[in-house]
């Protein structure tokens, strides 16, 4: 059985550990000297010739015709990242391989990434961290029954119903929140289902102590987080976005953090990351990471788990844990 991989040599061995490219050379004939140091769309036609299986990952280049006529056998792509939007073409579609993506593998790290920052938000950590670093004994001042924050109690607002979401939600469940969601596409069953209280944007944004952002990277919801939405959030409140950074007019919550209004923790911004002295790195109620909320480090390594699981299954004739139709990627990330 001949694979190929569509990445470069650096990226595949990074995502796919030592265990686990073992066992992908047990199941499958890769030949890894055909795997680029750097991935072309030249280098991974001549990588993946006369594939059925393809294992990518990060730094795939997109499945163009040309590419797919090097493996006119293909039957199977294994995505080791998040998003594989950015590969579909509409030869790809013609095509119609099976595509097993990891993007819910990925939005595990994302959700637990949102839940740490939506505990440091109530406990205002970037702040007190600010106040602490600029007066040093005297930033250890707090009048404990004043502050409004912590976790009893406490309305958390997830923004967008989608796996990160999803999972974020079963973390939160262990805390004394109250937990809202506004998606047009959530039902009242669904939200049941769930434990949440489905509302909308505006109840979202007016209600919460803590709103967190997780709406899929699609035009529509570009902007949803603006400056009349912002206005709705109530003095004190926190903002989390571990998304995309279009979610949100940065120039209508520089406004709002100037103010002091609200606080902010961002790990995703457009462009990224901002440039040279814009305010997110100075604002002190602005906490500012270079999107690290995804998998990183040995985080990696469960995603080329799952394509190792996904091949065995495959190989066995037997169902796939998760499939991609690369038809209807319109309102995904």
């Amino acid at each position: 059985m001949k694979a190929g991989v569509n990445a470069s040599r650096g990226r595949y061995e990074a995502v796919f550990s030592e265990e686990a490219r073992s066992r992908i050379g047990e199941l499958v004939d890769l030949d890894i000297e055909r795997v680029p140091q750097e991935n072309t769309p030249e280098s991974a036609a001549a990588s993946v010739r006369d594939a059925r299986v393809i294992l990518s990952t990060w730094g795939a280049v997109p499945y163009t015709r040309k590419l797919l006529e090097a493996c006119p056998d293909l039957e199977l792509i294994l995505y080791a990242a998040g998003s594989f939007k950015q590969q579909v073409t509409d030869a790809l579609v013609e095509r119609s391989p099976v595509v097993c993506s990891a993007v819910h593998i990925n939005a595990i790290p994302t959700a637990e990434y949102s839940l740490m920052c939506i505990l440091a938000a109530l406990k205002d950590v970037g702040p007190f961290v600010h106040r602490v670093r600029r007066d040093g004994p005297d930033g250890f001042r707090k009048d404990q029954f004043a502050f409004q924050g912590g976790y009893y109690r406490t309305t958390v607002a997830l923004l967008g119903l989608g796996t990160v979401s999803r999972y974020l939600v079963g973390l939160l469940r262990n805390f004394d929140f109250e937990i809202l969601m506004a998606d047009d596409f959530l039902s009242a069953a669904e939200a049941m289902q769930m434990g949440v209280t489905a509302v909308s944007l505006d109840e979202a944004m007016s209600r919460a102590d803590v709103v967190s952002v997780h709406h899929a990277d699609v035009e529509r919801n570009w902007g949803i987080v603006n400056r009349r939405t912002l206005g709705l959030m109530k003095e004190g409140a926190r903002l989390v976005n571990t998304s995309r950074g279009r979610m949100v007019d940065e120039e209508a919550l520089v406004e709002a953090l100037s103010a002091g209004r609200i606080s902010a923790y961002l790990d995703v911004t457009h462009p990224e990351p901002p440039a040279q002295g814009h305010p997110f790195y100075s604002l002190p109620n602005c906490v500012l990471t270079p999107h690290i909320a995804g998998s990183i480090g040995p985080e990696v390594h469960r995603m080329g788990d799952y394509c190792v699981r996904e091949l065995e299954h495959w190989l066995a004739g037997e169902p796939f844990e998760h499939t991609v139709d690369i038809r209807d990627l319109s309102n995904r990330a």
